[in-house]
């Protein structure tokens, strides 16, 4: 009889669960006072995000730009003179290729982002507060995926200089 009603709490909780995380792709459901609250502050919201966006859009033709430069000044053509003088360049050669695909996907998301943050900022917000509020969210997560493209960009640079030290110690271990 126990272990009935210890299946049966299990049965519920993972019915629960799985209503949960069906529920998260749905709409949200706010409350009265919560759409009340966005309705009166989401102009508010709209400026302030119109002013993120111009922010976020000089940071990425700055940062963009330094991404390009690393790939095409500094990657591209010593992978070149490295393999034309006979160096081992196998892992610099794979890094400046995983670099390069992480390169596309960030220019991918900050596109996905800058659409959702768009998106946002265009709506009628008063008219449908949830709408405004899941636009939110959603231009929340693809910011988060686009700081995860960042954090990747910024490892494939630090794998890059560990390969190149390695590939020097090479090189000069058989020059010598």
């Amino acid at each position: 009889m126990r272990t009935l009603s210890s299946i049966s709490v299990m049965v519920a909780i993972l019915a629960l669960f799985l209503i949960t995380t069906q529920n998260v792709n749905a709409e949200r459901v706010l409350t009265e006072v919560q759409m009340e609250s966005i309705k009166s502050s989401c102009k508010t919201v709209q400026t302030e995000m119109n002013t993120l966006h111009s922010q976020d859009a000089l940071m990425r033709v700055n940062v963009g730009q330094q991404y390009e430069n690393v790939l095409t000044s500094l990657m591209s053509p010593l992978n070149s003179r490295l393999a034309i003088n006979q160096v081992d360049t196998v892992s610099l050669v794979t890094t400046s290729v995983d670099y390069t695909a992480t390169l596309k996907e960030f220019r991918k998301d900050y596109s996905v982002y800058e659409s959702s943050m768009r998106s946002v900022m265009d709506m009628k917000c008063e008219q449908d507060p949830v709408a405004f509020y899941t636009g939110i969210e959603m231009a929340r997560k693809n910011r988060i995926a686009l700081h995860q493209r960042v954090v990747e960009l910024n490892a494939a640079l630090v794998q890059y200089k560990n390969d190149y030290g390695a590939a020097k110690l090479s090189w000069e271990k058989n020059r010598g």
